[in-house]
């Protein structure tokens, strides 16, 4: 599991099976001022969720990877920590039971800094919210 160390920043979870993209989203959650914590898989996610509960404020996820599924991982991640806010990434957006799996927001890939912060902002997370 990657985790960055961020001394006492807000904790963004970023779960992507791609490791270049989960490179690219921890340097824009970083740019952002939160503390990325990064998960390659559903399970890993579900892990550093747990384990970071009190810091976390919110969560990103790829809908497509092996073994669970964003979907899956959303489920789970809803189950253990019920408020957490939620954005679910894909290239193939567009279907509602993504947003029936608990995730409050969709992203379509490729996006970038400002789709980032926007999505962010709509789900109510700012770097600054760091109050839990």
């Amino acid at each position: 599991m990657g985790e960055l160390a961020g001394a006492g920043r807000p904790q963004l979870l970023l779960v992507d099976d791609d490791e270049a993209v989960r490179d690219i989203l921890a340097a824009l959650a970083e740019y952002l001022g939160f503390e990325a914590l990064v998960a390659r898989n559903g399970r890993e996610a579900l892990t550093l969720t747990v384990r970071h509960q009190h810091q976390l404020r919110a969560a990103v996820i790829d809908d497509h990877m092996p073994g669970w599924s964003g979907i899956e991982t959303c489920q789970h991640i809803r189950r253990a920590l019920p408020g957490l806010p939620i954005a679910l990434t894909s290239g193939y957006v567009g279907g509602i039971e993504r947003l029936e799996s608990g995730a409050q927001l969709l992203l379509e890939k490729p996006f970038g800094l400002r789709t980032l912060a926007e999505a962010l902002r709509r789900l109510g997370v700012t770097a600054d919210s760091a109050a839990a």
